[in-house]
């Protein structure tokens, strides 16, 4: 939500931290009120309302020197993100233990779509859910993947089976962005110079670079990066020292709670905590949502910083558990 650009003197502008008046931002409070002003990071409140801006270069009329502040409204709020899964060409919904290439009968389906994959892409398209992923589960879904971001271009994520070889081919074929995580960890151990290759190949925009993360719990509160269709635990664990390292290469997270993934038994609620105070970039959670009731409650467990995907119970997938329109419908009120 944009609001207009305001003159402001800048003798009236209340500091909290410091003020640098510059090309960038500045922390300030507003003299009406006493909302915190941060541009540079989105912190945000439960309590408050917070605008971020930017600032041109300060002026003076008269005897009075004024900044020209443009702001943005930048409250974080919880929102809804869709997705589309494929399998063997097929859009499903599948538990996510039992996904493991090397035994076909352990595959648990909940739901497998009579509807191409180019059809969700329209649905959201046409509902304004961006931010929607395109997950490729194995061989097989280029196919119904690019016929998605044909119905969407430049409006879904893609991932499953990206590497530095090609992201870019993706991003040309017309993802918003791409999505990865096997590539990264070669044998099970995380790979920087990986990467770095992955960023590289990509123009060095980190913006149309997604981590996945989804991750397998071990232990009390502790979860472990897996990968190969969530089959493989990594030497990564899913913490705040990870998450500092990896976020100055990606844009955002995506985070599927495998051992919930599919099971509509409620999500990972620790977890969910935990990413919201780990991640200062966009997250979103995957795994056990199973009503619109989970959406509230990530929004209370994160303070709105977290994300959500719903996907076997949504009624589009053949689910009960919660209505497509009404995830609409709270994206809007947000």
């Amino acid at each position: 939500m944009s609001l207009p650009d305001v003159m402001i003197p800048a003798s009236e502008l209340k500091i909290c931290q410091a003020i640098e008046i510059c090309e960038t931002a500045f922390f300030a409070v507003m003299p009406s009120c006493s909302t915190s002003i941060n541009s540079t990071s989105g912190i945000t409140s439960p309590t408050s309302n917070i605008f971020a801006f930017n600032t041109s270069k300060s002026r003076n009329l008269g005897d009075k020197q004024y900044v020209n502040c443009s702001f943005q409204l930048s409250t974080k709020m919880t929102r809804f993100r869709p997705c589309i899964d494929l399998h063997a060409g097929q859009v499903k919904q599948i538990v996510g233990g039992t996904l493991d290439s090397s035994n076909a009968t352990k595959l648990q389906t909940n739901f497998v779509s009579e509807q191409p994959a180019a059809h969700y892409a329209q649905l959201y398209r046409d509902n304004g859910l961006d931010g929607a992923h395109v997950i490729m589960l194995g061989p097989g879904n280029d196919e119904a993947a690019k016929q998605a971001i044909g119905a969407w271009p430049n409006g879904l994520q893609v991932g499953g089976g990206i590497n530095d070889k090609n992201a870019a081919e993706w991003i040309e074929a017309g993802a918003e962005k791409v999505i990865v995580t096997s590539f990264l960890f070669p044998g099970g151990q995380f790979s920087q110079l990986r990467l770095d290759s992955m960023l590289k190949v990509l123009g060095g925009d980190r913006q149309k670079l997604v981590i996945d993360l989804s991750c397998r719990r071990r232990g009390e509160g502790k979860w472990f990066v897996a990968m190969n269709k969530w089959q493989t635990i990594t030497d990564m664990e899913v913490n705040e020292e990870s998450i500092k390292q990896l976020e100055p290469y990606c844009c955002e997270f995506l985070i599927h709670a495998a051992d919930n993934e599919g099971l509509q038994q409620g999500i990972d609620e620790e977890l969910v905590s935990r990413l919201a105070e780990w991640c200062s970039i966009p997250v979103t959670y995957a795994g056990g949502g199973r009503n619109l009731e989970d959406l509230v409650r990530v929004k209370k467990l994160s303070g709105g910083k977290v994300d959500l995907t719903i996907g076997s119970a949504l009624d589009c997938f053949g689910g009960t558990g919660v209505k497509f329109d009404d995830c609409v419908q709270w994206n809007k009120q947000q």
